[in-house]
């Protein structure tokens, strides 16, 4: 196959599908097994293919998304599109969004417990969002109890974001790193404090109820006590023939040892 055809072809195949193309796919279709294309000429077709586009004044463009090639209008027509096609609506993503998508993209495949154990916060309802826009999908299962699903980015993760690989992502240098984990440590030292603070609180509260407490039972003690002694008469307690015997208090469980037998 010439490189015209070669590049003719490649343009047709991705025309008629309109979804990313895997590039053993392209290789398997563009030739036969008596007859393979060669992966260096296929890139040098691909290759002058986008710089065509690039430099002529077309509305589509070759995206490369991995090892996936896709046939896409350029973004400068968007408005366009929109006045003829039912364009798909396009969606916000909040802080929340993008916190938990960049761990996702640089932590791929990653279980949504470690998400959560980075964020320290509950996450399911903001994985559920990405997968819904589909910039994340589930991409196995982990070996362990349970079997976790493991999630990781899309071509649409890469679309939106304008890159062609996973390798274009911005790195993060380790200064960053190290302001982080600095920042990480303040905040828990200062949740910690703040925790001895409430639990010294908690204890003086405790201590000042019990002294309230211990308060009270004497003064019940003391009323109980006049209101024993209320059933004898000042007489009686005048009257040397008066016997104190504590069973006339009405007291419970009050005992009195006798010396008998002693």
């Amino acid at each position: 196959m010439s490189d015209v055809n070669l590049k003719a072809a490649i343009e047709a195949i991705l025309f008629a599908t309109g979804s990313a193309i895997e590039e053993n796919k392209l290789l398997q279709a563009l030739g036969t097994e008596e007859d393979p294309i060669n992966k260096k000429d296929f890139l040098k077709a691909v290759d002058e293919l986008e710089k065509s586009y690039e430099d002529q004044d077309r509305g589509i463009r070759l995206l490369r998304l991995e090892s996936k090639y896709q046939l896409c209008t350029k973004n400068e027509y968007f408005e366009v599109l929109g006045r003829i096609v039912n364009m798909p609506k396009k969606h916000s993503l909040t802080d929340t969004l993008l916190e938990t998508l960049a761990i996702v993209a640089y932590k791929q495949p990653v279980t949504r417990a470690e998400i959560e154990k980075i964020r320290g916060v509950s996450c399911s309802h903001v994985v559920n969002r990405l997968v819904e826009y589909n910039l994340i999908c589930e991409v196995g299962r982990l070996d362990a109890p349970g079997h976790p699903i493991l999630f990781g980015t899309t071509d649409d993760f890469l679309r939106n974001f304008g890159i062609s690989s996973m390798d274009e992502l911005p790195g993060i240098s380790q200064d960053k790193i190290e302001d982080f984990r600095k920042q990480a440590e303040k905040e828990a030292g200062l949740e910690g404090s703040e925790g001895d603070e409430n639990t010294s609180d908690t204890d003086s509260d405790i201590d000042t109820d019990s002294e309230d407490i211990d308060a009270d039972e004497l003064d019940i003690d003391t009323d109980m006590e006049s209101e024993e002694m209320g059933d004898s008469s000042e007489e009686d307690m005048l009257d040397p023939e008066f016997e104190k015997d504590p069973n006339d208090y009405g007291v419970e469980g009050f005992s009195v040892d006798s010396d008998d037998g002693e």
